[in-house]
């Protein structure tokens, strides 16, 4: 089985959802960026002192630290099934830094698509955190749609993206995903 993937999506797409249940049917480890940022920040390591600085400054982590964490992730080799990779790349300098500069190998880069924009803003104000207000949740869509969204081509022509439709039942969405990614839960 093809077991290394990324997932991507627009916040609000269900990659939560849908990434627990690839990790709890086929046993794939888990990587989480964004998890990663908050263990290293809760626990006061060197990192995650340098990470809370910067966002108390209202900076993003910079994109060293970024890859240092990244690295030193993958490089554990610590799955057995697979793993499935969240938050990472985000923007093409991340991905240019993964495949092209380190040659970290990926089988599929999973793209949850959800077109309608008012779907993501419903879904995101539904989830009721603080920052979830809809100024707030369009000026994340507007980055994500300059930011991520043009790495989606180099996957393609790497032969490495599979689109699935992000809008149904987490069980339609999740029957889309084993089939894009040819996989069948036991």
């Amino acid at each position: 089985m093809d077991n290394k993937i990324i997932i991507m999506g627009i916040q609000g797409c269900g990659k939560g959802t849908q990434s627990a249940k690839l990790v709890e049917d086929f046993g794939l480890t888990p990587v989480g960026v964004g998890d990663m940022f908050r263990w290293l920040a809760k626990n006061n390591t060197t990192i995650g002192r340098k990470m809370k600085e910067a966002m108390a400054r209202g900076e993003l982590v910079d994109d060293q630290t970024v890859f240092d964490v990244v690295k030193w992730r993958l490089d554990l080799h610590d799955w057995d099934k697979g793993l499935l990779l969240d938050g990472f790349p985000r923007n093409e300098k991340q991905r240019r830094w993964l495949f092209e500069e380190n040659n970290y190998k990926f089988d599929h880069v999973l793209y949850i698509d959800i077109p309608d924009e008012r779907i993501v803003v419903e879904r995101m104000l539904a989830r009721g955190r603080a920052d979830d207000n809809e100024a707030a949740i369009k000026v994340r869509i507007g980055e994500y749609r300059r930011e991520t969204e043009p790495t989606l081509a180099a996957y393609e022509k790497a032969g490495l993206l599979r689109t699935v439709n992000g809008i149904g039942t987490v069980d339609e969405v999740y029957a889309r995903i084993l089939a894009a990614l040819g996989w069948k839960k036991a």
